[in-house]
């Protein structure tokens, strides 16, 4: 029986530094608009992850609403990948998961990078790790 216990604890040891670690993006905190950047993740859950600048505007005090754009795509390969893409000159903005409900372009200001399994134009899967930073586009 104390065999058998060892090799649990031995087990659990060795796995779980990889099953605990957090996801995390290595990506700029400023760019220019318009620009090619490149992300790196780690930690991640293995699937097919969608990069996307988003921005989160007020239409007449109405509930929230998300602008997005894709900047690229690429699978994770042993928990990591690295994406690079250019910033989209235009977001499309959608209050909740259904059809865009409009446009806006893309102008100086603060934004976010979010990584994640897409599963709709403006919506992450849980099958997947989610990461967000913050990124200041300038002009």
């Amino acid at each position: 029986m104390k065999r058998v216990v060892v090799l649990v604890v031995l087990a659990l040891g060795l796995t779980a530094p990889s099953a605990l670690a957090a996801a995390t993006m290595s990506a700029p905190v400023a760019a220019k608009v318009g620009s090619h950047i490149t992300v790196s993740a780690s930690g991640l859950k293995p699937g097919h992850y969608t990069l996307e600048l988003a921005v989160e505007v007020l239409s007449g005090g109405a509930s929230p609403t998300n602008c997005v754009g894709r900047v690229g795509t690429a699978t994770a390969v042993g928990g990591h990948l690295r994406i690079a893409g250019k910033l989209p000159g235009h977001l499309a903005c959608y209050q909740g998961v259904g059809a865009a409900g409009g446009y806006k372009t893309t102008t100086p200001g603060n934004y976010h990078l979010s990584l994640g399994v897409s599963f709709a134009p403006n919506g992450f899967s849980g099958s997947g790790s989610f990461v967000m930073r913050k990124i200041h586009l300038t002009s």
